[in-house]
């Protein structure tokens, strides 16, 4: 009886190891599960933070070009394209692409901004921002840079480049912008056909008006004075008996008169220093 009791209680016993370990293995495996679904939820979301970023170094100027497109302009392939586009410009300093699709205030302070924020305050770089929320494209410029890609070559580039970014070609806008940039401080001329045709259009307004003026000016005629009207007038006058009469005398006193004159002068001037760019609407 008592070896029956025994047996029983050996059963029991092992039957209940059994169960702890079977629990013990579900749990383990649902932590592994969960812990494997949070590290992948993690390594999703920095890749998605860091994922709009692409950069390249220069080994010879360790300049460096820096692709940060948080408006997602770009595809993957475009930005690796794009970065290549740049790393001429790294012979001279750094380069950086800028996109924004919030409201940071004015496009081209947010470039100056970003553009000291990657490479330090007064930063020899240029930088070209697309602001989706302003519609805008901004060209800013610091540093040696600056010396070539000045705020007229600035509007000369965003002039040029505008009409791809209203197409939604931002690829192909962003590519001109920096090969223009690239033969600029390669010593090459950027023409500015919007630029001249803008000019040639100011200077037909300002013929026409110039021609306008003229012909009014000659097609007036000018209105006759009362002593012209007088003489024109033919009068006659007959005089029956006439005589001259001594009536009366009268003095007037006229004294000297005095003058005095002055003149004076004024002059102007102005200055400034830093970086500089431009910005076109699009």
């Amino acid at each position: 009886m008592r070896n029956i009791v025994s047996s029983k209680d050996k059963l029991s016993t092992t039957v209940s190891t059994r169960t702890k370990l079977s629990m013990v293995a579900v749990l383990l495996t649902a932590v592994m599960l969960i812990s494997a679904f949070f590290l992948q939820s993690i390594a999703a979301f920095a890749a998605e933070e860091y994922d709009d970023e692409v950069s390249y170094v220069n080994k010879s100027t360790y300049y460096e070009a820096v692709i940060i497109d948080e408006a997602g302009l770009l595809t993957d392939g475009e930005k690796k394209s794009l970065i290549e586009d740049m790393q001429p410009i790294t012979k001279y300093g750094n380069v950086m692409f800028y996109t924004i699709d919030k409201n940071k205030g004015t496009t081209i302070y947010e470039g100056q901004r970003k553009l000291e924020e990657c490479f330090g305050s007064s930063p020899n770089g240029s930088v070209f921002i697309i602001d989706m929320a302003n519609r805008e494209l901004s060209v800013y410029s610091d540093g040696a840079i600056y010396k070539t890609i000045t705020r007229g070559k600035a509007s000369t580039i965003v002039s040029n480049v505008y009409r791809k970014a209203s197409a939604s070609e931002y690829y192909e806008c962003a590519r001109e912008v920096f090969r223009e940039e690239a033969a600029m401080l390669e010593g090459a001329h950027v023409a500015a056909p919007m630029k001249l045709a803008s000019n040639i259009l100011l200077a037909l307004m300002l013929g026409m008006l110039i021609a306008f003026a003229i012909v009014k000016a000659f097609s007036i005629v000018p209105k006759a004075s009362e002593k012209e009207l007088l003489a024109a007038i033919q009068t006659q006058q007959n005089l029956l008996n006439y005589a001259r009469q001594f009536t009366h005398q009268t003095r007037r006193y006229d004294p000297p008169s005095s003058s005095s004159s002055g003149g004076g002068g004024g002059g102007g001037g102005g200055g400034g220093g830093g970086g500089g760019g431009a910005s076109h609407g699009f």
